[in-house]
């Protein structure tokens, strides 16, 4: 029996020194576990500090050119309304002169057209005159002849005259 219980004791001993072995080993990876955890929590806190910087960044950089495109958007549509301002400008101004070149040739036309009725006023009152002394007077046939002449000239500067006023 004693060496039952000796083996036995033997045995406990074994089994305590395995426990106590098996407790350690465990504490040991317990311990590395925790570490590992620690390391893997650090370095994703780095990571997430690291890509919130970079939104961040990105964000920023968004914003930016945003900025600069309202800005370039801003400067064309202020160019455009200018360059509007300055077209329509210079067309009253085309206008302005149209008229005013309308007008002076009205003025041109209406001032031809008065000459011209002046001087076929002249010359009907100067022609009638003449005809009527013309006919008024017996003349010898060479004489008569160079009076048809003249009326015909006459007549033909008139039709002239009448052409020309109607241009």
């Amino acid at each position: 029996m004693r060496s039952a219980v000796s083996e036995s004791n033997d045995e406990i001993s074994q089994l305590r020194s395995t426990i106590q072995a098996l407790r350690g080993q465990m504490e040991s990876l317990q311990f590395d576990t925790d570490r590992r955890v620690q390391g893997a929590i650090v370095a994703s806190k780095d990571e997430v500090a690291q890509l919130h910087s970079t939104v961040q960044a990105l964000r920023d950089q968004l914003d930016e050119q945003k900025f600069e495109a309202d800005h370039r958007v801003q400067e064309a549509v202020a160019t455009a309304n200018d360059e509007i301002s300055q077209i329509r400008l210079t067309a009253q101004s085309l206008r302005d002169e149209l008229e005013r070149l309308r007008i002076d040739n009205e003025s041109s036309i209406q001032t031809a057209i008065a000459e011209a009725i002046i001087e076929i006023t002249l010359l009907k009152q100067t022609a009638s005159p003449l005809r009527d002394k013309l006919d008024s007077i017996e003349l010898d046939s060479d004489a008569r002849n160079e009076v048809a002449n003249l009326k015909e000239m006459i007549s033909q500067l008139l039709e002239q005259l009448e052409a020309s006023d109607g241009e």
